[in-house]
């Protein structure tokens, strides 16, 4: 019975540790006057589907489960976080274009397809050019 206390108060810390980083997250990113990062916000919104999960497990005793889980609202609250404190050193040294993530939006494929439509043309004429060669020799 001690060991199945001490992993649900291991359990309970590592949650109350997460909601702690993920409120002041939540609250900062409230706070920010210049433009919000959606990345931020999935962040925040994942965490927190993430921690209720974790309290869902707690309640029917699976510690382990409830573990994890918290463990990965962490993750999602950590990066949250460095997106955010990235965004702020921008602000702040009043540069425009570092570390835009959100506008991830762009539509990266056209312009990946357009590159590697390139790409290939130029290695149809290296076959061609090493066909022609080998043939002339």
């Amino acid at each position: 019975m001690a060991k199945q206390s001490l992993t649900k108060n291991l359990v309970k810390n590592r949650l109350a540790t997460v909601e702690l980083a993920l409120s002041k997250l939540d609250a900062d990113y409230e706070q920010t006057t210049y433009r919000k990062n959606v990345l931020v916000a999935d962040c925040i919104k994942n965490a927190r589907e993430e921690l209720e999960a974790a309290f869902e497990k707690l309640f029917d005793d699976n510690f382990q489960n409830a573990f994890e889980l918290a463990g990965i609202a962490w993750l999602h609250t950590d990066f949250g976080r460095q997106l955010i404190d990235a965004e702020a050193i921008e602000h702040i040294l009043g540069e425009s274009d570092y570390l835009e993530l959100s506008d991830i939006g762009i539509p990266w494929e056209n312009r990946a397809k357009t590159h590697l439509s390139f790409l290939d043309q130029e290695l149809q004429k290296l076959r061609a050019e090493i066909n022609a060669s080998r043939g002339s020799t």
